[in-house]
């Protein structure tokens, strides 16, 4: 079971934290594996009182798997990439990215230039990629994210959803940095992947970012089409499961202030009642008092446009 289904289906924290107990009084050589697991339910659940939980068990691991294997060892990598992707949501981002260059460097120094498409290089590489484009630093976060789709193409095929998620990866750092015809053109490929595997989460990103790019190229009828195509995906997630994880929340609070400001403009029926603390609501169950994700950033920038166009 992947840990979108376990987050989603609420299954696995109270069987793994009874079965962390036990190890633990057993001295079991399991226990990082089970407080990996415990750490990853809780970061995709992604309310600060979750992260702050998930966060404590990979610095647990750590801390074990240095002891047992010393600083240089592929699990410390990986352990290091995991605690970067939840400080990244926590908006620590200077440690995020030590993090997660500390991750690859270990990946490098363990595998070396022979072993140059290992999935371990290429998951720190992701989390670098990740980090370097919410800092801005773009030509570095391309250069990432196009050497981690590489190694996965090569590890994996083109159909797996490891290397759909570099594509869009790819293209949301084409379109931060004001090319969006080439985002484009690699987001239409992708989403006919997605379509053909069912990656409906990447689906949703795919559909998410095109909305950014018709915009970008002044096209606001494909905007809307598609930000309703990525509203649609995520509503889904909320009609099937109460336990929705909180960053599809998040998407789909971007969606509905972009659906309120083109759809106004276009003249076409839109949430009147959509207000701007509901669509902020999401970010700050997901940042609590550190409310500034990109995510949210996209609201607010949305939000002042809808007023300053309202005055005039």
């Amino acid at each position: 079971m992947t840990k979108r289904k376990l987050v989603a289906n609420g299954l696995g924290e109270s069987d793994f934290e009874k079965a962390l107990r036990i190890q633990e009084q057993l001295r079991s050589p399991d226990v990082p594996f089970t407080l990996g697991n415990l750490a990853i339910i809780y970061r995709e659940r992604g309310t600060p009182e979750d992260l702050t939980k998930s966060s404590q068990y990979p610095e647990k691991v750590l801390q074990i798997e240095e002891e047992q294997y010393g600083k240089m060892h592929m699990s410390v990598a990986i352990t290091k990439s995991h605690l970067s992707i939840i400080r990244r949501r926590q908006g620590e981002m200077k440690e995020a990215l030590q993090l997660a260059e500390e991750a690859y460097d270990i990946s490098k120094h363990v595998h070396g230039q022979t072993k140059a498409f290992h999935p371990g290089i290429a998951n720190c590489l992701s989390a670098v990629a990740r980090t370097k484009r919410d800092l801005g630093h773009l030509e570095d976060a391309k250069e990432a994210f196009a050497e981690s789709l590489k190694i996965n193409e090569e590890i994996y095929g083109k159909y797996h959803h490891k290397v759909i998620a570099q594509r869009v990866g790819l293209a949301s750092v084409y379109r931060h940095m004001g090319i969006p015809g080439k985002a484009e053109k690699l987001l239409k490929r992708t989403l006919e992947l997605c379509k053909k595997v069912q990656a409906k989460e990447q689906e949703a990103r795919c559909h998410r970012v095109l909305g950014h790019v018709y915009e970008m190229l002044d096209s606001p009828k494909e905007a809307v089409h598609h930000w309703n195509k990525a509203l649609t995906i995520y509503s889904e997630y909320e009609t099937k499961s109460s336990k929705v994880p909180q960053h599809s929340q998040v998407a789909a609070s971007v969606c509905r202030a972009h659906l309120a400001y083109l759809q106004k403009d276009l003249n076409s029926p839109h949430r009147e009642d959509a207000t701007f603390n509901e669509l902020l609501e999401p970010h700050y169950k997901h940042t609590g008092d550190k409310p500034h994700s990109a995510e949210m950033l996209h609201v607010y920038y949305v939000y002042g446009k809808l007023k300053l166009r309202n005055h005039f």
